[in-house]
């Protein structure tokens, strides 16, 4: 068991090394917030190692994943790290309110930490969809002449799903010599873990007259509702896609407040980040959409800077390379995704169904606490105070929040699949993804609230 954990632990530390590395490079010779710039290089490690992993799985390359390029692998990044770290000393930020916030967080879920590394996986969807995957890439090194994808008896794993999460479990595989969906639960916490980091990052951040204390109870209110520790490591990868979408949302208010105009440094970790997003889950597809119109218009109609989109659509070359592989694969193996729109069939009664649902949601404390109904109301009213200030640009990052949203009720809308099935059975786990970028909208709006009352210049 010790040998699993370290080497979860040395898999875990590679993303934030290879993520650390490239936002060395990146956001060179101007400092972030310890608390913003760690669980950013986290997800920009992911989003660099899974359109890879897609790259070796359509060649059927991942043979060459084992422990030993492993180990040769995590010491030549934890090398670089160190040289870039010794060329660049000023990149992070790091102060004792940092080094107290990050300590006492990690303690707080230090019991959740354990669960994750004892516990028996048991969510079924979860095994079906994403760890079946996963299982069928440690025992073939790819997808062609995988029987996964060839044997009509796996038709229950949802063929057509993207692979992105399972080639990551399978590489953890690879690196233990077998399969243990056990200790892979301690890699997937890490998703709820940073999104909780930069929750408080971005609060730390944003509102500075607050004390220590208060910070980490708004954080910690907020993020330990019952949904979320549930979903914090069973298998799931709506977790990995509430990080993505946080993540996100943080790096286009970055951009959208620029002074300097360092618009490529936030567009290209936007682009790869979306990306990844994309090649996790289905409903990251509407969220990369999104998040490149928004963050390239953001820079061509607010900065009126076209070389930084161009750079940042280079960039983009890199997960859509991946996405067309898997499409290509898909349509030449005949694997067909589930989902057959029927079209606004019967609107009136499926609208009815989903409002009533989502009303349903927004108070329904056993999952949610209090946590949704306080955040619906402190967002109407934030909303309400900056559309009557004409402070219209604050509420950009929301309209991404709510057109996701949007995405989700229209699958609601044309789905061939029982409504009042598939509602109650999904709605809750999207939500989940929408939660902690719903966070950050609400501290950034109440910032600026709070500038309102205050008579401060905006930035």
């Amino acid at each position: 068991m010790r040998e699993w954990i370290f080497i979860a632990s040395c898999f875990i530390l590679f993303q934030y090394v290879i993520g650390y590395i490239f936002l060395s490079f990146l956001w060179k010779n101007y400092k972030i917030s310890m608390l913003i710039y760690v669980p950013i290089a986290w997800v920009i490690g992911n989003a660099l190692s899974i359109p890879l992993l897609y790259c070796l799985a359509f060649y059927n390359l991942l043979g060459y994943i084992t422990p030993f390029t492993g180990l040769v692998v995590f010491t030549l990044s934890c090398f670089v790290a160190i040289a870039v770290t010794v060329s660049n000393k000023n990149a992070v930020h790091i102060s004792k309110r940092h080094i107290v916030l990050l300590s006492v967080v990690l303690l707080f879920f230090f019991p959740l930490i354990k669960n994750s590394v004892f516990s028996f996986l048991i969510e079924w969807d979860a095994v079906a969809e994403w760890f079946m995957k996963a299982q069928s890439f440690f025992y073939s090194p790819g997808i062609w002449g995988n029987q996964l994808f060839q044997n009509s008896a796996f038709l229950y794993t949802e063929r057509s799903y993207p692979l992105g999460g399972s080639l990551l479990i399978s590489v953890f595989y690879r690196l233990v010599g077998f399969v243990n969906d056990q200790t892979v639960q301690l890699y997937l916490l890490f998703f709820y873990l940073n999104s909780v980091i930069l929750g408080l990052g971005f609060l730390n951040d944003r509102i500075r007259n607050i004390s220590l204390l208060s910070v980490l109870l708004i954080v910690l209110s907020f993020f330990i509702s019952p949904l979320f520790i549930f979903f914090s490591h069973n298998g799931y990868m709506d977790m990995v896609i509430a990080n993505v979408f946080i993540s996100v949302v943080v790096l286009y208010i970055f951009l959208l407040e620029d002074k300097k105009q360092r618009i490529a440094q936030y567009l290209i970790p936007i682009t790869l980040i979306a990306g990844a997003g994309m090649l996790i889950k289905n409903e990251g597809v509407p969220l990369f959409i999104l998040s490149i119109i928004f963050s390239y218009l953001t820079a061509l109609f607010k900065y009126k800077r076209m070389k930084p989109v161009a750079i940042s659509g280079t960039v983009l070359i890199y997960p859509l390379l991946a996405k067309t592989m898997w499409e290509y694969y898909k349509s030449a193996s005949n694997i067909n995704y589930y989902f057959n729109p029927i079209g606004f069939e019967d609107i009136r009664s499926r609208t009815t169904l989903i409002v009533s649902h989502y009303l349903n949601t927004l108070q329904y404390t056993p999952t949610q606490g209090v946590t949704l109904i306080l955040a619906f109301f402190l967002l109407i009213i934030f909303t309400t105070i900056l559309i009557a200030k004409r402070q219209y640009i604050t509420l950009l990052p929301q309209l991404l929040l709510l057109l996701q949203l949007g995405s989700y009720t229209y699958f609601y809308l044309v789905t061939s699949l029982p409504l009042d099935i598939q509602l109650p059975a999904s709605f809750d786990r999207l939500v989940l993804q929408l939660l902690p970028a719903l966070f950050v909208v609400l501290v950034y709006q109440g910032e600026k609230v709070t500038k309102i009352f205050s008579n401060k210049q905006f930035v």
